[in-house]
Order: C-alpha cells, then structure tokens, then sequence
C-alpha cells in the first residue's frame, strides 16, 4: 500500500506513510480487528466441519459427547 499512495512531503522533506495514514486512505480496520474478524470465521468454518475431521478433533477443545457404547474422551490438552 505504501507503493501505491507514496511517500507524503512534510515541510520540504519525504517520508514513508505512518499505517495509520494508510488506513485512513483505504477505510480498512487496524490489523488487529482483522485478525479477530478472521479468527471467528476459521472458528465458524471449524464448527460446521464434520465430527470426524482432523482439523476439528484438533481444534475443539474439552470434553465431547459420548455415543451409545462409547467411553468419554478428552479432546486437547
């Protein structure tokens, strides 16, 4: 993004845009909203994944559910 707006003159002298100028320039939210807006969508892509998918059994944390004829297990740490 820096390439494409340019440095900015401040009294006769160039400087590389702040990320905060950059923002501005754009409208896109600070990084950090990004990562927790991207971070619920993985969780929401994560829970409608099948039960018996590495990525969820991974994932998910706590204790499942037991089915009939089935002893309890920990998922996680």
């Amino acid at each position: 993004m820096r390439a494409i707006f340019g440095p900015t003159n401040d009294n006769r002298e160039w400087r590389v845009k702040y990320n905060n100028e950059l923002y501005t320039l754009y409208k896109e939210s600070d990084i950090v909203t990004y990562i927790k807006i991207n971070q619920l969508k993985w969780a929401g892509h994560v829970i409608r994944m099948e039960e018996q998918s590495p990525t969820k059994s991974s994932c998910c944390t706590g204790r499942r559910k037991k089915s009939k004829g089935q002893a309890e297990t920990k998922v996680g740490r």
